[in-house]
């Protein structure tokens, strides 16, 4: 990935809206904070928070949010999370498993876990790809 070919990118699919500065200033938070931010679970409201967003503007930030977790963009990872007794990551295909058969079981237990659908939760965290990205966002 080169962030410079990215931005060229970002501003083709999101010229004259109100997401393109959205994106700009997250994708911004991120490259400065990428080396802390790396395997770490990000909490998109603090961000959007240090990045100088408000919470009337959170419509635009979940657009910016599904964007970058794109797979032709792949800024974030979307990772399932399981916490019971510790932390657990659950990969999507469990989860869809999860939906069709109404159950998940746990990953080390294999025990049942009842309303999984209110134990998972979502985080994202920053993809290789992005972390290893040539180029500098300005």
């Amino acid at each position: 990935m080169n962030l410079n070919d990215l931005i060229i990118r970002i501003h083709n699919d999101w010229e004259d809206t109100d997401v393109l500065p959205v994106i700009e200033r997250v994708l911004r938070s991120l490259s400065i904070q990428k080396e802390y931010l790396q395997d770490t679970p990000i909490n998109l409201r603090e961000l959007c928070e240090y990045s100088g967003l408000s919470n009337t503007e959170n419509e635009l930030v979940y657009k910016a949010t599904n964007y970058l977790v794109h797979p032709s963009i792949h800024v974030l990872n979307l990772r399932y999370e399981l916490y019971d007794n510790g932390l657990f990551e659950i990969t999507a295909d469990e989860i869809y498993e999860a939906q069709k058969d109404g159950a998940l079981y746990h990953p080390v237990t294999g025990r049942e876990i009842p309303n999984f659908e209110n134990e998972v939760t979502l985080s994202f965290v920053l993809s290789h790809e992005f972390i290893n990205a040539e180029g500098a966002i300005s």
